[in-house]
């Protein structure tokens, strides 16, 4: 008989209800709390409801322009009126299910108005929650509850289990409590064996002895391992699993490498012992039938491997020394600094352990991992940041570039990461003669329009959309352009502006032996230039001097060119000093400060001096005009003038000219688009990487042209997520063999969709990214929008359990951690101190030393 509590409240009526899947009740005694479960009787049994949301209400203050009015004289409306017999406290509630007599059902019909709501009793909840009170694991309390969260451990690992949260929000300790759990079962509970790949040393407190009686002492049930110390034997690989780790191997190749294999396993048979990858590579030299490029191709995909320094002729740990029941192996992979190495020992030791556990050669076990991502351009591409084109070697995390907004402007952000990893396989080419050249690999996101079906069955242009390069279709368009904006404004004159954009084009820093003046050239023969210049330069600057010279007869090719006068305007040092201020020495380039601040209507200003310098204003066949702006060998101008091209939403391209090697900026003011009209592929060895920013594309720039661009996708290509395949595998079929995983991530939407949808509990703490909070609600069966509000409010420590392991969605406070905490894990400021101390130690050595 289970006990009822003391009634706290009332259901009331309101336009939404009560109905079977939303009731309010008002709160008359007692307290209550979002999170906090309810129930009252109903038809059918118990009602259990869940308090999603509590909101006080006060009739006199409901009015705001009467509160102001009232209390702006200077009297409170509490001192006038009984205001605080007139506040209420309401609470929303979802009505969960009906509890009776052990059986649990789904509401159908809505409660009465006027029912009594008490708070869920402690029975009711520990048996329509469906916990495990004899033998379940132990993670924390219901928060208002003197409710015991415990946990069957078949329901929470059989079918797999994802915990998401942010940095910060308490992820490596909730895994330490689950850890904790796992290795203090008894053996006639069931227990499991433990593998977890610790990415960044988080755990290895585990396996080092507790000094005194505060912690508990895991040690004797935990093996460390440091990624390091690990050997994989290249006699027990498969020609699979080294195609898993190069993906980019062809169907011949593999049953060319695959005969090698075949025949050193013979000869290991006879006697020779286990090979590694010299044995390998002799048999492919020494093998006539093979292609000389097969030949090529194979040696150079199996040294790429041995420079990681991972495999040799046997395994080393045993994976059987590994998988015991109810012991912790801890693979520490926080020294790799290489992503693919990473990868392939959470590959190998993945698949070892689902063979294993297939044919019942070793126990059950849990799998604790995190995944990683991919990358997606070509080497020579550039990206555009704040401070000009930088490439791959030129940027960091943490470095500001320019993102590419929903609403199609630019808005400088952090880069999230830097992907960078060597290639050798098929690209995707996206060229145009007249606007794009751009190298993706195929798995990268390319934000473009396609064709589609609208009304009358007529053909139009989708909506601006990311597309795998591998799934483009021919006849797509990609962005070349931004919306122009302003953000800022210099504080510089518009006459000024057009002086130094005639400087960068026509000028000169003349230095004297005391002195130094700018000058400007301009031909006579362009009079209505020349006399623009002279007007603003004599209005600017009313001192400077203007002379005239004839130019001496020349001659091109044997052919006599007509002298013609030169106009020269020498600026003096007074007015030099207030330009050198922009142009800090430097007469050849756009100053930075006028590109990065500098408002559309300046960028325009000094967009038109600039051609009036050094450009020519055409006309296309189509009657379209567009500027061509002469460099020279200047490529610093070229890459500062597209720039500002782009800043003002013209589309640029910098082109070579064949005849004379100087360089060209072509610039449209029509296009906005880039026409791809067949997608074209392309072989590719060489360094291939990736940014992560925020809103998903950023400004990219390939052999002069600039484009719009995607980052890399949410699902990682083979070459840089070697274990995402066995992860899938086991998320799909391990709970038929008693193989677990446990996906572990802060990016919940950079994981695998196929495995966290594998992942039947989500154990999930604070996060608050609006991507991620989509990702889990789209992926996490059982929450509703109110829920996922909640998850961004809670706390450190504070979790939402949902999914197979529980009935319905619990919130819980998770408990306090037996074992010790990380002692490699250091504050900022002990590590300050720390540096400072052994460097005056060092010093003080130094000194008794002399």
């Amino acid at each position: 008989m289970i006990k009822k509590t003391e009634e706290i409240g009332t259901v009331i009526s309101t336009p939404d209800g009560p109905s079977p899947s939303s009731l309010d009740f008002v709160v008359y005694s007692g307290t209550i709390h979002r999170g906090m479960f309810v129930e009252l009787d109903y038809k059918e049994g118990t009602l259990v409801a869940l308090v999603t949301d509590v909101v006080k209400t006060n009739r006199y203050f409901e009015r705001v322009e009467s509160v102001k009015e009232f209390e702006s004289s200077g009297t409170k409306l509490f001192e006038q009126f009984p205001t605080h017999e007139w506040e209420f406290l309401l609470a929303k509630t979802r009505p969960l299910g009906v509890y009776d007599k052990g059986m649990i059902k789904r509401s159908s019909f809505p409660p009465s108005p006027g029912a009594k709501v008490r708070v869920a009793s402690k029975e009711t909840l520990e048996s329509f929650l469906g916990l495990d009170l004899e033998k379940g694991l132990l993670l924390g309390e219901i928060d208002h509850h003197d409710v015991s969260v415990k946990l069957n451990l078949s329901r929470l690992f059989q079918k797999h289990l994802a915990v998401l949260a942010m940095s910060g929000a308490g992820k490596s300790y909730t895994i330490s409590v689950l850890l904790e759990e796992l290795l203090i079962r008894k053996k006639e509970d069931g227990r499991l064996a433990v593998l977890l790949m610790d990415a960044h040393g988080e755990y290895r407190s585990f396996a080092e002895p507790v000094k005194g009686s505060e912690f508990k002492d895991f040690s004797s049930k935990t093996k460390f391992v440091k990624a390091s110390e690990i050997s994989i034997g290249v006699s027990k690989l498969s020609v699979g699993a080294i195609a898993a780790m190069v993906p980019s191997m062809s169907g011949p190749q593999r049953r060319d490498l695959g005969k090698v294999f075949i025949k050193l396993r013979n000869e290991m048979k006879d006697g020779l012992g286990p090979f590694d990858f010299n044995a390998v590579k002799s048999e492919i030299i020494k093998d006539a039938e093979m292609k000389e490029v097969t030949k090529q191709a194979l040696i150079g995909w199996i040294v790429s491997l041995e420079q990681l320094n991972l495999f040799g002729k046997t395994d080393n740990p045993s994976i059987n020394d590994l998988v015991r029941p109810g012991e912790l192996t801890i693979i520490d992979l926080s020294d790799v600094v290489d992503m693919k190495k990473k990868q392939i020992i959470v590959s190998y030791f993945a698949r070892k352990l689902f063979n294993e556990r297939r044919n019942n050669r070793i126990c059950p076990f849990t799998m604790i991992v995190e995944e990683a991502h991919q990358f997606c351009l070509s080497e020579d591409t550039e990206i555009l940041t704040p401070t000009g084109w930088k490439n791959y070697l030129e940027i960091n995390k943490g470095d500001l570039a320019f993102s590419y907004t929903n609403s199609g402007k630019l808005e400088p952000n952090s880069i999230e990461r830097v992907l960078i990893k060597d290639y050798n396989g098929e690209m995707i080419k996206l060229y145009n003669e007249d606007s794009i050249d751009a190298l993706v690999t195929p798995d990268h996101r390319v934000l473009c329009n396609t064709r589609t079906t609208g009304e009358e069955r007529k053909w139009k242009w989708s909506d601006t959309k990311f597309v795998f390069a591998k799934d483009l279709p021919s006849g797509c368009r990609i962005p070349v352009f931004v919306l122009p904006e302003s953000i800022s404004e210099c504080i510089i004159d518009d006459d000024l502006i057009k002086v130094i954009g005639w400087i960068v084009t026509d000028g000169t820093l003349h230095r004297f032996k005391d002195s130094y003046s700018y000058e400007i050239s301009q031909s006579s023969s362009k009079q209505i230039i020349f006399q623009k210049m002279k007007k603003t330069i004599g209005a600017r600057f009313p001192n400077s001097s203007l002379y005239t010279r004839t130019k001496k007869k020349r001659f091109i090719q044997n052919r006599e060119l007509a002298a013609s006068e030169e106009n020269i305007f020498y600026l003096g040092k007074k007015y030099s000093d207030e330009i050198n201020l922009w142009l800090q020495d430097n007469s050849n380039r756009i100053p930075r400060e006028l590109l990065e601040q500098a408002s559309e209507k300046q960028l325009k200003i000094l967009f038109d001096s600039l051609v009036e310098g050094d450009g020519s204003i055409q006309t296309s066949k189509n009657g379209h005009d567009y500027v061509i702006f002469y460099v020279g060998h200047n490529i610093g101008l070229a890459d500062d003038f597209q720039e500002l091209c782009f800043r003002l939403g013209f589309s640029a391209i910098v082109k070579k000219v064949p005849q004379n090697g100087q360089t060209k900026v072509l610039v449209s003011f029509k296009r906005k688009f880039s026409f791809v009209k067949k997608i074209q592929k392309e072989h590719y060895v060489g360094k291939v990487w990736d940014i992560t920013i925020k809103h998903g594309a950023f400004i990219a720039r390939r052999n002069g042209k600039l484009f719009v661009t995607g980052n890399c996708p949410e699902g990682a290509s083979k070459e840089a997520a070697i274990s995402r395949s066995i992860i899938e595998t086991i998320a799909r079929e391990g709970r038929k063999f008693g193989a677990s995983i446990c996906l572990v991530s802060q990016r919940p939407i950079n994981l695998s969709t196929t495995a966290l949808s594998q992942c039947n509990t989500h154990l999930i703490l604070r996060v608050t990214n609006p991507y991620d909070l989509k990702h889990i609600g789209e992926t996490s069966e059982g929450l509703d929008s109110r829920s996922i509000d909640m998850i961004t409010s809670l706390r450190t420590g504070e979790a939402l359990l949902v999914g197979e392991a529980v009935n319905y969605p619990v919130f819980f406070k998770v408990r306090k951690r037996l074992s010790q905490p990380s002692m490699h894990e250091k504050s900022l400021e002990q590590a300050s101190v720390e540096f400072e101390e052994i460097k005056e130690v060092s010093q003080k050595d130094i000194e008794d030393l002399l």
